[in-house]
């Protein structure tokens, strides 16, 4: 690769929403989106609830689909992706809901393990990953429990 060639590279946002719009049958919610996020900046969505921030960042990340318009993360247009390439696409990205996203039927540890075993990680392996995340956090001890029971003292 030439030094023009990765000087341009560098200048390359890493997010791009071009005239994005999205909505549902209640109606319009985002109606003509158009911004950039370079790469190691910082993006502030503010507004009220309803107002569309976390849509925005569901189709940053490949989870919906606008009406119109495009949006391009990392040098894919994921509004254009199947989903086979999304999922090798969200690989490279991490986010975090709003909400919960914990599967409460499992415990802890197993909500932990979910990717690592998705991916075919040696069970052995596993388990010393889950603890060590878990004791970072300070949560080793909710490895049976379910995400809905109660922490002692809460």
């Amino acid at each position: 690769m030439s030094a023009l060639t990765k000087e341009m590279l560098a200048f390359e946002p890493a997010i791009t929403f071009e005239d994005v719009s999205v909505g549902f049958d209640d109606g319009q919610v985002l109606r003509g989106v158009t911004f950039q996020v370079q790469e190691r900046g910082t993006l502030i969505l503010l507004g009220e609830t309803g107002t569309g921030k976390t849509l925005t960042l569901k189709m940053a990340a490949g989870l919906l689909t606008p009406n119109s318009g495009s949006v391009i993360v990392l040098g894919n247009e994921v509004s254009e992706m199947k989903e086979r390439e999304l999922l090798a696409f969200r690989r490279k990205i991490g986010f975090v809901f709003q909400e919960g996203a914990l599967f409460d039927s499992m415990p802890v540890a197993e909500n932990v393990a979910y990717r690592l075993r998705e991916d075919g990680v040696a069970d052995e392996e596993i388990e010393s990953r889950v603890r060590e995340v878990l004791q970072f956090v300070e949560l080793e001890h909710t490895l049976e429990q379910l995400p809905s029971d109660r922490l002692p003292g809460r």
